[in-house]
């Protein structure tokens, strides 16, 4: 009972809080949102690829020996790290 009890809580304050704005900074607030939501479509779509990339370098390199297969696997890894994609999300992290 006393999770529900803050839930409604949170709820109330929350429509109160959009009930109390105006319809155009409402209108920008959705719209600030929008963009938000595309650039983490964006960089998820990135690092999927990359991971998709990986996935499949990974799986054609499974036919070698192990120790031919070593540098392969490394230099996998390392141009996984060093994808923009992979390097905007850590250095925002880091921001």
């Amino acid at each position: 009972m006393m999770g529900r009890n803050v839930e409604t809580r949170v709820d109330q304050s929350l429509y109160d809080s959009i009930k109390s704005r105006k319809t155009e900074e409402l209108q920008k607030d959705c719209e600030n949102m929008y963009v938000q939501l595309y650039k983490l479509i964006r960089k998820y779509q990135g690092l999927r690829r990359i991971i998709k990339d990986l996935h499949d370098k990974y799986d054609a390199s499974r036919m070698y020996p192990i120790v031919p297969r070593y540098p392969i696997l490394k230099k996998m890894i390392k141009s996984a790290l060093r994808a923009p994609e992979f390097a905007d999300i850590c250095h925002e992290q880091t921001e």
